[in-house]
């Protein structure tokens, strides 16, 4: 169901870059299976393909946004021990939600603080005694790039699931959650022409039949024709 913080994403993020998440991420799972499959046995196999993974799908993002225009950059996060990427424009910020085996929201400090710019998303439905609160300006958005891995024993080579989500403030759950190529979707809806009004057909009734039948006079016979009679 289309709603003003999903809709958003369509106005900030071309769909070119979309296409190319898409794209870039199933490669960098093929990558990063295909290269542990090579190189490693199964003892080291897991967490090589767990890190390999994440730093391809980082490098992705990267890719899909400096190919689309868009600015990116990756920030460290605090504690040290690990970096991020975020892509942003001028009125929404994506970052990616660690890699998971469900569709549970991310933990961690740093996506709270971005998560944190979705404070005007209301949280709930207002009830008969509660106190309406205004809401903070609706200046910027916050969406998190989805991507699930397959459970353990399944191929690894392709996710079974990218999307992008839009979590709440306090990341108590997903205001929103649709899959790839679901939102590539509306973007073609948005570019649909709106249709246009039915001719009427007319009844019978409104039907009139111009007579376009002409009168004229027959030729007068022949003087000599009648005498001959």
């Amino acid at each position: 169901m289309p709603d003003e913080a999903t809709d958003r994403l369509i106005k900030e993020f071309p769909i070119t870059f979309w296409k190319m998440v898409w794209e870039n991420t199933e490669e960098a799972f093929a990558t990063a299976d295909a290269t542990v499959q090579n190189i490693l046995d199964k003892v080291g196999r897991a967490r090589a393909l767990s890190q390999l993974r994440h730093d391809l799908c980082e490098q992705a993002v990267r890719k899909a946004a400096k190919d689309s225009g868009l600015h990116t950059d990756t920030l460290k996060t605090t504690p040290p021990g690990g970096q991020y990427v975020f892509v942003i424009t001028e009125g929404a910020t994506l970052i990616r939600a660690n890699i998971q085996h469900d569709l549970r929201l991310p933990d961690g400090q740093f996506r709270a603080r971005w998560a944190f710019l979705n404070r005007w998303i209301p949280l709930r439905q207002l009830g008969l005694f509660d106190s309406p609160l205004p809401l903070p300006a609706e200046d910027m958005l916050c969406a998190m790039l989805v991507v699930v891995a397959p459970p353990p024993r399944g191929d690894q080579s392709a996710p079974i699931f990218i999307g992008v989500g839009i979590p709440q403030y306090d990341l108590s759950r997903w205001h929103s959650l649709i899959s790839i190529d679901e939102l590539i979707a509306r973007y073609h809806d948005a570019d649909a022409p709106t249709p246009s009004a039915p001719v009427p057909t007319p009844s019978a009734s409104d039907v009139t039949f111009k007579d376009s039948a002409k009168p004229s006079l027959k030729p007068a016979k022949k003087k000599k024709e009648e005498d001959q009679k």
